[in-house]
């Protein structure tokens, strides 16, 4: 009976296998289908991937570069993944998974919820059969930029089509650690057996390794992240409770030591470097007009007044109307280079310092508050010849009121005569 168990587990096992190494890439709806990171937080968050136990099991944690204080979000004993990058564009750190307990020789590429850890197999790929890869970083276009330890190797991944669309090798063997730049989104990282920093540029596989010698890091296996702001650490297993972060300086190309004894037997690190483009507020909507007189904004020294048309703002103040100008389809202010007191139409005057407004705000907020930027007189001083100076500007609130009577209003029809009925 022993031996029936032991064979049908070895013809499942062997079924498994099977099934493992023909498992095609997931569709895109599928990928779609699946859940969003809960919680997408674009910071500057380190994400650590350590292998405490072996390379089988994979802790993934946060860590704080400057006080060496982790938390451990998540441990998996099926995945031992490492080449970790956080991707701006959705939310989800991605990695490789090389000593699975997958049944597969395949290296399989997935996709890690940062949240909880939750982990998507994306299955293996062709392309990743053969390498140990190590090191991950994702660049400001989304894609997934992956380095093999001691071959040389290097892909550049889709991560919505799950394609390769860049591949080539490097100059030097034993690249560690490498990361995104959000600066300039070239890859930096560390060469270990030359201790030495080098920078990538995935677009057209140009290699550089900088001449200073890092001896007070060593040779020893790295991982770096970056900063939004462009800082960028290296973390280093050089022992089992002694592990190292520094902070380089990509000006002399030197490493300072920032917190020491971490010993979380690193694999590799992530952040979102890439801050992701975030929308701006919505404009208020721009005031309906009325059918005879548009609306007009107004306090105790001006108001505005904006075209049927839409195109042109009238200024109206003790000296009389003036028209703004227009161009690339908003409404333009004078600039600073406008200092004469008049323009070809000698409109400009002492008192048109006013116009020095951001019209293109009058432009788009509503009837109920409107921001202009006025200039207060400094003295006896003329403000023109200072004009480029904003110590003069401030915030004026202006209330909607009833439209004022127009200073040049159109004649009134002549009343016609009703006609007498027959």
């Amino acid at each position: 009976m022993n031996k029936i168990l032991i064979l049908l587990f070895a013809m499942l096992s062997l079924c498994e296998m099977a099934g493992a190494a023909t498992r095609l890439p997931p569709s895109i709806a599928q990928l779609l289908r699946s859940k969003r990171a809960a919680t997408f937080t674009c910071d500057d968050t380190i994400y650590v991937s350590s292998h405490p136990y072996g390379i089988q099991v994979t802790d993934l944690l946060t860590l704080a570069p400057y006080t060496g204080v982790s938390h451990q979000i998540a441990r998996n004993e099926n995945y031992g993944y490492d080449a970790i990058g956080f991707n701006h564009l959705d939310g989800y750190l991605y990695g490789i998974s090389n000593y699975g307990n997958l049944g597969d020789v395949t290296p399989h590429l997935i996709r890690i919820n940062p949240t909880d850890g939750e982990i998507l197999d994306l299955g293996p790929h062709a392309a990743l059969a053969g390498e140990e890869w190590i090191i991950g970083t994702i660049v400001k276009d989304g894609t997934y930029v992956i380095g093999s330890f001691a071959t040389m190797k290097w892909l550049r991944i889709d991560l919505t089509t799950y394609t390769v669309v860049g591949s080539g090798t490097l100059s030097r063997p034993y690249v560690t650690a490498w990361a995104a730049n959000p600066l300039d989104n070239m890859i930096y990282g560390y060469e270990s057996i030359d201790q030495k920093l080098i920078r990538f540029n995935p677009d057209n596989g140009a290699f550089e390794e900088f001449d200073n010698e890092l001896t007070n890091v060593g040779r020893f296996p790295c991982s770096t992240a970056f900063y939004q702001d462009g800082t960028m650490f290296l973390y280093c297993k050089d022992g089992e409770a002694t592990n190292t972060m520094y902070r380089i300086n990509l000006v002399d190309h030197t490493a300072i030591q920032i917190t020491s004894g971490l010993g979380l037997g690193a694999g590799d690190m992530a952040s979102c470097a890439f801050k992701k483009d975030t929308p701006g507020p919505t404009p208020d909507p721009e005031p309906e007009p009325d059918p005879d007189f548009p609306g007009n904004w107004q306090n105790d020294k001006h108001c505005i007044e904006i075209s049927k048309d839409r195109k042109k703002v009238i200024y109206y103040d003790k000296c009389g109307p003036f028209d703004c100008k227009k161009r690339s389809g908003i409404l333009k202010t004078y600039s600073s280079n406008e200092k004469s007191r008049t323009n070809d139409k000698g409109l400009i005057t002492y008192e048109n310092r006013l116009l020095k407004v951001k019209m293109q705000e009058v432009y788009l907020l509503d009837k109920d508050r409107m921001r202009v930027m006025d200039f207060e007189s400094m003295g006896t001083r003329n403000p023109f010849n200072d004009w480029d100076r904003d110590i003069y500007r401030k915030v004026r609130e202006c209330r909607w009121k009833i439209p004022i009577p127009h200073p040049h209003p159109k004649p009134s029809p002549t009343p016609q005569p009703t006609p007498t009925p027959k």
